[in-house]
């Protein structure tokens, strides 16, 4: 591995490890030891399997927590309409399964991965009619660290978006840099280093690569990121911040206390729920599909997990909560 790809890695890794919970950071830790490993800059250690109960567990307390908002919900209530297509600028699943996770969202959602050379490493890209909209990215079998999914947000510019995170009293927590020349990248905090990664346009009609494989010509809504879910202790101010960083609106549903909306114009981008004590702090895309209960019955055919079954929430419409098999958390909403 090309020492500056290392670098963009750990880059990342650090990221997360300031994002997760406190139980999660050591696991993340051992990670970048991994990673540094393979690229000849430590011992060389063989690595050992990862339980794949803890993946799971880990899921299932965070979707737990991602469902409270509908368990005040009778299953007739219905809210709002759901999102129309918009979704984050990119997205990438750090995963102990990559070979099985690809064959799992190929049969869930028709994604396909297509081959993109960065440097001297070659990266599974994920696409949707040819389109990138994001990663899967293997994870090293260690002990500890989650398959998790992780959602970057389109901003007009890396540099004014930083200085709009430090107005609102966060800071940058990964200095920017070019995501595998798709476009510049970095990631800043809110005040209790909640984590959120930003993403600029590459291109010269303004938008980046994972917008065109969300809206692009020739897509429909099966499929589409509609929105990213993050869990927070404080979910106001994590919207506030998120708010002042992307430019979106938020919007509180009346009679619902746990649960944030942000909007650009009248299309949902990203919910900010009510954190549990044990749930971590990432955020969970939602795709968009014709039939969540039938999505969910799939995905648990296909080796998933349901981890919050099919419920209506205010201002989403129908939405699940699954878990692919190595266990990392998504949520599906129905067109």
């Amino acid at each position: 591995m090309h020492r500056s790809r290392l670098a963009l890695v750990v880059d990342e890794l650090q990221a997360l490890i300031a994002a997760t919970a406190r139980w999660a950071r050591v696991a993340v830790v051992a990670l970048v030891a991994v990673v540094a490993a393979v690229a000849g800059c430590s011992s060389g250690e063989t690595a050992r399997p990862a339980s794949a109960a803890a993946p799971v567990a880990t899921a299932a307390a965070t979707a737990a927590a991602a469902s409270a908002a509908a368990s005040a919900q009778t299953p007739g209530e219905t809210g709002a309409e759901a999102p129309t297509p918009g979704g984050p600028a990119w997205v990438q699943l750090l995963t102990h399964e990559q070979r099985r996770a690809t064959a799992f969202y190929a049969h869930l959602f028709h994604w396909t991965t297509r081959p993109h050379r960065w440097q001297s490493s070659t990266v599974p890209i994920l696409a949707r009619a040819g389109q990138p909209f994001g990663r899967i990215w293997p994870l090293e079998d260690v002990d500890g660290p989650t398959s998790e999914w992780a959602c970057f947000w389109p901003v007009p510019d890396i540099g004014s978006a930083a200085q709009a995170a430090r107005a609102a009293g966060g800071r940058t927590m990964v200095e920017p840099y070019d995501l595998l020349g798709l476009g510049p990248t970095a990631v800043v905090g809110d005040a209790s280093d909640h984590a959120v990664p930003i993403m600029a346009p590459a291109g010269a009609d303004g938008e980046t690569s994972g917008e065109r494989g969300q809206t692009g010509e020739g897509q429909t809504g099966e499929g589409q990121v509609a929105f990213c879910e993050s869990l927070s202790a404080e979910p106001a101010e994590t919207a506030r911040f998120l708010a002042a960083v992307t430019g979106y609106t938020a919007d509180q549903p009346d009679g619902i206390h746990h649960q944030v909306l942000l909007r650009a114009g009248a299309q949902v981008r990203a919910v900010v729920s009510l954190r549990g004590r044990k749930s971590a702090r990432g955020w969970m895309p939602y795709v968009r599909v014709t039939d969540v209960d039938r999505t969910a019955s799939r995905a648990r055919k296909l080796g998933g997990a349901i981890l919050a079954p099919p419920t209506n929430r205010a201002g989403l419409g129908r939405v699940a909560v699954l878990a692919d098999p190595a266990g990392a958390a998504f949520g599906v909403v129905e067109l």
